[in-house]
């Protein structure tokens, strides 16, 4: 790349996404100079095709290139900025394509329960850079239609951070035994880098293979995992073993209305928000391991309720890091039990090998009531605390630890 008259140079390189029994992907970008679109285009790829796209502008101003390929249920790509005048660039791909989930002889033991996606996000982002994540899946079956989305993002992040999400779709109750259950997911990652000016600077996103559907499990109605799944063509997103036994997922939801995270591992509280007969919870797409029975060196994870005017909120603490103090007799936190175990973090945050710490953040009152979010996402630990959440715990702010999968 030439870097001439200020304005410097400007690269990205795109690998696009797609499946199998049908599928395209698309890139395409968009580079700004002094606020002023220099350049944009976009192409779209069948499934197994390759190209680049190429933009030049004022002879050698700059010089940057998209390439495209498709890959199997995974989007990935590279933009970076190097300039010495204001400038941004960013490149978006989306690829759609369609599965069949295939049963173990029968859909009769999984109707009523759930099928549930994972994603996985990584990416390598040095200056002021971005990168965000997102899937709209689709699942058709003999009797319903149902359409589920997740978001993720990484930004600012001084070197590798890593992320992951999924998405629950439900399987309706009456899903006949020999069911034909279509699944077709849309990802759609966009990379953005961009620099201030005034000196020759460089932002830069290695985020290759990044967005990707990296398993799937298959639930009953009751909760309980059931295997020998495949989706057809292919192997390109592989069932996910069962976890291990005294191990369960913990899911997040967030009510709008009251601007409250809640996190739950409870199977029959699980249904209710799913379905809707707890109204006003949705779920974000984060979720984390818990234990469900003690062991050597594992504590219990106390919950507890309270009210406050129109809004309720709940709050996890282990024993020996927040519990006790709520204990005796609290007129405004109700001890509702131990919900899981956990172990706990050393004064420095960390956890044992095998496990992930699991960050603590209060609202430090915003929106006239208490509430707390817990997440194993570093990324999502530093966008709360920009936004005057506290952090509370051991070391940088840890309240318990994950069993890694």
């Amino acid at each position: 790349m030439r870097a001439i008259r200020g304005f410097g140079a400007f690269s990205f390189a795109l690998l696009g996404v797609a499946s199998c029994a049908w599928a395209a992907s698309s890139v395409s970008y968009t580079v700004t100079v002094n606020g002023a679109t220099v350049g944009s285009d976009s192409k779209t790829y069948s499934s197994g095709s390759a190209g680049s796209l190429t933009f030049t502008q004022d002879g050698n101003n700059y010089d940057s290139r998209v390439d495209g390929r498709v890959w199997p249920a995974n989007a990935g790509g590279f933009a970076q900025v190097t300039s010495s005048a204001p400038a941004q660039a960013s490149v978006t791909a989306r690829s759609d394509s369609s599965f069949v989930l295939r049963a173990p002889g029968s859909f009769s033991k999984v109707a009523g329960g759930r099928l549930v996606l994972f994603l996985k996000l990584e990416g390598n982002i040095t200056g002021n850079a971005t990168l965000v994540g997102d899937i709209s899946v689709k699942l058709l079956t003999d009797v319903s239609l149902v359409t589920n989305t997740a978001h993720q993002s990484l930004s600012n992040q001084p070197g590798p951070d890593t992320g992951g999400f999924e998405i629950s779709l439900p399987l309706d109750a009456n899903l006949p035994t020999d069911a034909f259950v279509q699944v077709s997911p849309s990802l759609t990652l966009t990379a953005s880098a961009s620099v201030p000016g005034g000196s020759l600077q460089t932002a830069t996103i290695d985020a290759n293979n990044t967005l990707k559907v990296a398993g799937f499990r298959v639930f009953n109605a009751g909760g309980v995992q059931v295997t020998g799944f495949a989706f057809s063509p292919g192997t390109y997103i592989p069932e996910l073993l069962p976890l291990p036994l005294g191990v369960v997922r913990a899911i997040e939801y967030y009510n709008p209305s009251y601007g409250f995270f809640f996190i739950t591992a409870t199977a029959q509280e699980i249904s209710d928000l799913d379905s809707g007969k707890t109204p006003g919870w949705q779920r974000t797409g984060e979720s984390f391991n818990v234990y469900t029975t003690s062991g050597a060196g594992l504590v219990g994870v106390c919950r507890f309720f309270g009210v406050f005017g129109p809004k309720s909120s709940h709050f996890y603490a282990p024993r020996g890091l927040g519990c006790e103090a709520l204990l005796p007799n609290n007129p405004v936190w109700q001890y509702e039990g131990e919900a899981f175990y956990t172990y706990l973090p050393n004064v420095n945050g960390d956890c044992p090998t095998g496990n992930d710490p699991v960050f603590r953040l209060y609202n430090n009152g915003q929106g006239g009531a208490p509430n707390h979010r817990f997440t194993t996402s570093a990324s999502i630990q530093v966008q709360m605390l920009g936004e005057g959440w506290i952090a509370e715990g051991s070391g940088s702010g840890v309240g318990m630890c994950s069993p890694q999968q």
